[in-house]
């Protein structure tokens, strides 16, 4: 009976040391912040999908793995994960980045559709290993798909006359619809007067 007696205050200690530990680790939180376009072309564009880890404790946390998909209109594209060690200190909260390549061609089956589309939708998915706490990761949205440039043709104009023949300027207004800078190497084109081609470039 003494033995009993003697087992049962170790015993009930262990279980308080196991409560008050549960109690005193706070699960760290993982939410979405925001959808970056480091760069966009005709070809492609990369997609940086940014979340925020919160951790509440105060001993800082390790990010030790990582699992990451991204569907871009339904077409699984080549993804990349944040690098493992990332350190998320003691309450505060970290920015964790999942880069993507986007490559037009494996979305859409020309580049027509493409332009035809107001947005481009996306899903991510996959999960984060923080310590010992396993944080599930999901999310959809979209971005703004690329345009083609408007293209305006002005009234030609007269810059010089000569017996053997007059020299026309044509004006070009070119609008640019999309928030990235359009790489423009130069203009094929050809001006037909009276049936006869005169001028192409």
């Amino acid at each position: 009976m003494r033995r009993r007696l003697l087992l049962f205050p170790f015993l009930l200690g262990c279980s308080l040391l196991r409560q008050a530990g549960s109690s005193m680790f706070e699960r760290p939180t993982l939410s979405f912040k925001e959808a970056r376009l480091p760069h966009v072309d005709f070809r492609g564009a990369e997609l940086d999908l940014v979340f925020l880890v919160t951790n509440p404790n105060s001993v800082g946390l390790d990010l030790t793995r990582a699992s990451y998909d991204l569907e871009v209109e339904g077409h699984k594209v080549a993804a990349g994960t944040p690098k493992n060690g990332l350190k998320i200190p003691g309450g505060a909260t970290t920015e964790v980045t999942f880069p993507a390549n986007v490559q037009w061609n494996e979305i859409a089956p020309a580049l027509e559709a493409l332009f035809a589309m107001n947005q481009v939708h996306y899903k991510a998915s996959g999960e984060l290993g923080v310590g010992a706490v396993t944080l599930p990761l999901s999310h959809e949205g979209t971005f703004a798909a690329p345009k083609m440039p408007k293209i305006d043709v002005g009234s030609p104009q007269i810059t010089s006359l000569m017996l053997t023949g007059a020299r026309l300027a044509l004006p070009l207004k070119i609008a640019n619809l999309n928030a990235f800078p359009l790489p423009l190497g130069g203009i094929l084109g050809t001006v037909d007067i009276a049936g006869s081609t005169e001028w192409r470039k």
